[in-house]
């Protein structure tokens, strides 16, 4: 079956092109973490994961010649996003730290089920039964990887 180039491109800039990508990247940083989290102290481990992260980020810009456009809304979410995201990387640490990976990662993995909850109860988000099920197989198979 031939694919027309216009198609592969189109689809090879599309959000799921990024959410794999951002799969791949976020199973690399839960394995690098358990390791790191194993030879030093959880909050150095974030530490030096934002230090890493920060110049990252930034070629990225250069390379996209995205620029910086700031809002003060966008600022403020912003902040909470990173303190959130501070939180739960110095949580994961310890949880690395203290238990299994398995299982520390697996659970942290539900913070998509969270946030599915809060888009449909809070932001307006369509509530399907598909959802629903999906949600539901979804913490029963994290439960399973988490207890086995």
């Amino acid at each position: 079956m031939a694919v027309d180039a216009p198609f592969v491109v189109t689809q090879m800039n599309g959000p799921l092109v990024f959410a794999v990508i951002t799969m791949f990247a976020w199973a690399g940083w839960t394995i690098f973490a358990n390791f790191a989290a194993k030879s030093m102290r959880p909050a150095t481990v974030a530490t030096v994961s934002y230090l890493v992260a920060l110049p990252v980020v930034v070629g990225y810009m250069h390379v996209s010649g995205e620029q910086i456009s700031m809002t003060t809304r966008g600022v403020w979410f912003g902040t909470l996003a990173g303190v959130c995201s501070a939180v739960g990387t110095v949580s994961l640490y310890i949880g690395l730290q203290r238990g299994r990976p398995s299982v520390v990662t697996t659970v942290s993995a539900l913070y998509f089920v969270v946030a599915a909850v809060v888009g449909m109860l809070v932001l307006g988000e369509s509530v399907t039964t598909t959802k629903l099920l999906g949600l539901l197989f979804a913490v029963a198979a994290i439960a399973l990887l988490a207890i086995s």
